[in-house]
């Protein structure tokens, strides 16, 4: 009788290895719920993990601000759906969560048993579609720290995550994760230690930029203060600073136009090189007739709403869209051919043009207006181009507590119930000019369905208004708001 050979189980790598990171990040494209941002989101978690803590320790805001820093175009991805890229990958099972409060961040923890373990998945009885339902493990040995804050986060998003290098903190120059946790509130002393140094880091970045003359400096504190930048990043602000003053002083004019000191920090203009000199630009007369000239000999469509965007793929290989968008002429398609296994593929630099008018996060697309190029059947360039007046409603909404921000965020439809983009209002916020125009927004929205107050987001639902072109609310007309 023949021995029967055994067989030995597959080798699994080893939780929080550089490999199981990999096989987490290549498996999470065929999941047919996910979409591009949480491919970039859960990319950026899997980086962000350090194993001498045992989570990835991130505010929203902070995983906002490296993703559009890594980001080539610098769009990135939006709160609102950085917001709820977390909430489904751990809804999804591919994330475990220990949510912060206030201003301590959110810990995550990735799932390794997906990659660790020999899978042991079972239907959930409930699922009609039958699709397999992944249960996170609970018997971490992982404790989050109950006193970390905000400054716990580092903008180091583009560095191995296994380094131990962490910040210091700036009072004492403890390694600000090897801090004590203390046993009763922070005293004054410490608070206004604190605010010293930040006061301190304002006051020369404020000398570095404005050498002879401060312009605008309460609002530019702001700024620098809702930055919050760690030691090594005020020392690369101050070193700009100084060097964009140095370019435009170079040019001899004291009425040179220069930015502000406070749209320099929120612009992040400390990473960028300074203009060498000022230059007017020269305004070209418009073409005559209702469509943009083509710089090819390609044609250039009417007006064209984009109305669905599909991925396909996925961006670690052979990655497509498929665009679908109406007009005058009706519906049509384009399936664009962005990456295959060689890299960027034909229409690579469409898909590019596209997010520099419209954003990198496809689901921000449907809605917006432009005009194509077509070249032979392919497009050739992308024109954006400004909504027009429309009657619309609001088809869903919802409230996303950000833990730093309240937003208010909804889904538009026009009376057949095709996308006509979304609105983003932040209604409350440590930043008081944000929060005012927020709420004021809010305000002329209730207005424009004729709603006196607002208790529930659901009041607003299927109410017709006029959104114009400029993005203020309005009453529809009578006889657009009856036919909606």
């Amino acid at each position: 009788m023949a021995e029967t050979e055994a067989v030995l189980p597959p080798r699994l790598p080893k939780p929080e290895s550089l490999e199981a990171k990999f096989k987490l990040s290549i498996g999470l494209p065929y999941d047919p719920r996910a979409k591009r941002k949480h491919m970039l989101v859960y990319g950026f978690i899997l980086d962000w993990f350090h194993s001498k803590y045992g989570d990835a320790l991130a505010s929203v805001r902070h995983v906002v601000d490296n993703i559009k820093e890594r980001d080539p175009a610098k769009k990135g991805l939006s709160i609102p759906h950085v917001h709820s890229a977390l909430a489904e990958l751990v809804e999804w099972g591919y994330l475990t969560q220990d949510k912060g409060a206030g201003k301590r961040a959110s810990r995550y923890i990735p799932v390794w048993d997906l990659v660790c373990n020999i899978p042991s998945v079972t239907p959930v009885g409930n699922n009609s579609d039958g699709d397999p339902s992944v249960t996170p493990g609970v018997n971490t040995d992982v404790t989050p720290g109950v006193n970390t804050t905000s400054d716990s986060v580092t903008n180091e998003g583009n560095k191995d995550p296994s380094t131990v290098t962490r910040p210091q903190d700036r009072v004492n120059g403890i390694d600000g994760h090897d801090c004590a946790a203390p046993t009763a509130p922070p005293a004054p002393l410490a608070i206004a230690a604190d605010a010293a140094v930040a006061a301190q880091g304002f006051e020369e970045l404020r000398r570095a930029y404005y050498p002879n003359k401060a312009k605008d400096i309460k609002k530019a504190r702001k700024a620098y203060d809702k930055l919050a930048p760690d030691d090594e990043l005020h020392v690369t602000m101050l070193e700009s600073a100084a060097t964009w003053y140095s370019a435009w002083a170079a040019q001899g004019k004291p009425d040179a136009p220069r930015h502000s000191l406070e749209r320099w920090i929120l612009d992040e203009r400390y990473l960028e090189d300074p203009p060498a000199a000022y230059q007017p630009k020269e305004r070209k007369a418009k073409p005559a007739g209702d469509k943009p000239v083509s710089k090819s000999k390609g044609t250039v469509t009417d007006q064209l709403r984009i109305l669905d965007v599909e991925t396909i793929g996925n961006p670690f290989g052979d990655f497509r869209l498929r665009i679908k968008l109406d007009g005058p002429s009706g519906e049509q398609e384009h399936v664009l051919k962005v990456l295959d296994e060689g890299g960027p593929a034909a229409d690579s630099e469409a898909f590019n043009k596209i997010q520099r008018a419209f954003g990198s996060d496809t689901a921000e697309w449907p809605g917006q207006r432009c005009r194509l190029e077509m070249d032979d059947g392919a497009i050739a360039d992308v024109i954006p181009e400004r909504m027009p007046d429309r009657v619309v409603s609001i088809e869903s909404a919802d409230l996303i507590d950000t833990g730093e921000e309240k937003i208010f965020i909804a889904k538009v439809t026009d009376q057949n119930g095709k996308p006509e983009g979304q609105i983003e209002l932040v209604y409350e916020s440590d930043d008081q000019y944000e929060q005012t125009k927020g709420q004021k927004k809010l305000a002329d929205l209730c207005r424009a369905v004729d709603l006196p107050r607002l208790s529930d987001t659901d009041e607003l639902l299927f109410k017709p208004f006029l959104a114009t072109s400029s993005g203020d609310f309005r009453r529809a007309p009578v006889e657009m708001g009856q036919a909606a």
